[in-house]
């Protein structure tokens, strides 16, 4: 049962990394490095609306 849930839990993580969406993610944020600083600030504020509206 535990392994189950351990397994469901990094699934997901194996999907990106053998798809080499990771690599391709890195190298995006390389040659664009003004790119993180828009993703970073998007995710910040989605959590903050996310927060304060429940």
């Amino acid at each position: 049962m535990f392994k189950k849930i351990i397994t469901a839990i990094f699934e997901p993580f194996k999907l990106f990394s053998s798809k080499g969406i990771s690599e391709g993610t890195s190298n995006f944020f390389t040659k664009h490095p003004y790119a993180i600083y828009i993703v970073t600030f998007l995710i910040s504020a989605l959590v903050i609306y996310f927060t304060y509206k429940i």
